[in-house]
């Protein structure tokens, strides 16, 4: 994928990483996709995010390095391909 990518992230009170949700080209479909993970979201333990973000790629590589970019590329792409997988 590319650091031209915005990518929304979540982050919920018992954690202390951020979430990758998905990724967008465009920043107001990134802020459609931002606003639906906060509203409707819920990690294994039934909980709501407290916070979301949107980031670009190099954000996530000064913050935790390229591994971080390579892990929010890996979830957006399994997430695409679930997606697109029939039930």
């Amino acid at each position: 994928m590319s650091n031209t990518l915005i990518y929304v992230q979540v982050r919920y009170r018992s954690g202390a990483r951020w979430v990758t949700v998905t990724a967008s080209e465009d920043r107001d479909s990134a802020r459609a996709a931002a606003a639906g993970a906060y509203r409707d979201l819920r990690n294994s333990r039934d909980e709501s995010p407290t916070q979301v973000r949107l980031v670009s790629g190099d954000q996530l590589t000064r913050e935790g390095g390229p591994r971080d970019v390579r892990l929010a590329d890996a979830v957006v792409a399994r997430n695409a391909t679930e997606k697109a997988s029939p039930p």
